[in-house]
């Protein structure tokens, strides 16, 4: 133990290189999104079009935050685990939430496909991230008009109070992102969304 403590000594004096990165954007950046999990339901056979379908689904999921597995219930004689028509995508919580309550379920059709992937809503989240904010906030609506613009009032108000008196040190990091020709306004910036339920 005396011969380790000076050596834990020396290295602790060690320079600690200081991380040009902020957190928040370093997390952004490199850590996974946990994905979704879209089980595909059908009775013996997809056919053609279900399984160009699914298709898509594996395919997207290289970019998206989902995961697609396929579920014959052919061995199973009773009614399928949820409700509605054949085939079908049941879409499920990240596992790590533990909910295993269905947050979505719909017939597999190209429409409905579609709805999964693509979304205006998500564009315009990931559009403010690409561009420097340092977090974009969701205001849920409640279905009451005023209470919801009340709401997005005192939101708004507070989320202005915040990016005023975070000022974080980051002339460093932009100087690294220009460098990399990925200019970036890296101020405090809460933009505010609206999602209708």
């Amino acid at each position: 133990m005396k011969r380790i403590l000076p050596l834990l000594l020396l290295l602790s004096l060690q320079p600690a290189s200081a991380c040009i990165t902020p957190v928040y954007r370093y997390a952004l950046e490199n850590w996974p999104a946990d994905p979704y999990r879209v089980s595909v339901l059908y009775r013996g056979s997809l056919g053609p079009e279900g399984e160009r379908l699914v298709e898509r689904l594996r395919s997207a999921s290289e970019l998206a935050n989902i995961y697609v597995e396929t579920v014959d219930l052919s061995g199973n004689p009773g009614n399928p685990p949820t409700e509605g028509k054949l085939p079908r995508m049941v879409v499920r919580y990240p596992a790590f939430i533990e909910i295993e309550e269905p947050l979505w379920s719909a017939p597999l059709t190209e429409g409905n496909v579609e709805k999964l992937l693509r979304s205006p809503l998500r564009d315009e989240i990931a559009r403010h991230i690409i561009e420097g904010a340092t977090a974009v906030w969701v205001l849920v609506e409640s279905g009451e008009d005023e209470r919801d613009k009340e709401v997005e009032r005192l939101l708004r108000e507070e989320l202005r109070k915040m990016e005023r008196a975070l000022e974080p040190d980051l002339e460093e990091y932009e100087s690294y992102l220009e460098s990399l020709g990925m200019p970036m306004d890296l101020k405090a910036r809460f933009p505010l969304v609206r999602l209708s339920r």
